[in-house]
């Protein structure tokens, strides 16, 4: 069976998709999301891609954080948090928009996010099983990380 090299552009973004709920992958999910902007920006130059939506409301939020650390109590800390939060955020949505080209991608996306979904789920009834408190990390980051995975989730299915 031929792999598509169309295909091969997925494996990053599937990959960190995958991990993106798991506790203790910083860095593999770091590198996933590196490798994936960087693909993000081949395809770029080398195919036909459609403009990126909500670009004005993202510019926005990223003015108003920026302006906001005027008076931020603590510079350095809220300039890590706009870079992880926005930047990376709209970073993720340009990601899965430029590579979801039809109904096979979103396919794709939305079995990782189930399988990650079932994953992540083992882990904490497992934890559930073992008696551990649902607020310790453990293996699938705790309950309240889980709940506010499934919240986000949920309505991509």
């Amino acid at each position: 069976m031929k792999i598509e090299r169309e295909s091969l552009l997925l494996i990053a973004p599937a990959l960190y998709l995958f991990i993106l709920p798991l506790a203790h992958t910083t860095a593999l999910r770091s590198m996933a999301f590196g490798v994936s902007v960087l693909l993000l920006f081949w395809t770029w130059r080398t195919h036909a891609t459609p403009p990126v939506p909500l670009k004005a409301p993202f510019a926005i939020w990223l003015s108003i954080a920026l302006l906001s650390l005027i008076w931020a109590v603590y510079p350095e800390f809220s300039i890590i948090e706009i870079k992880s939060e926005i930047l990376c955020g709209f970073l993720t949505f340009v990601i899965f928009f430029s590579l979801t080209r039809g109904r096979r991608e979103l396919n794709l996306w939305i079995a990782v996010l189930a399988v990650s979904s079932l994953v992540v789920g083992t882990f904490a009834l497992f934890q559930f099983g073992r008696g551990i408190s649902p607020y310790e990390v453990g293996y699938y980051g705790g309950a309240v990380h889980y709940g506010a995975y499934l919240a986000t989730v949920i309505p991509i299915f």
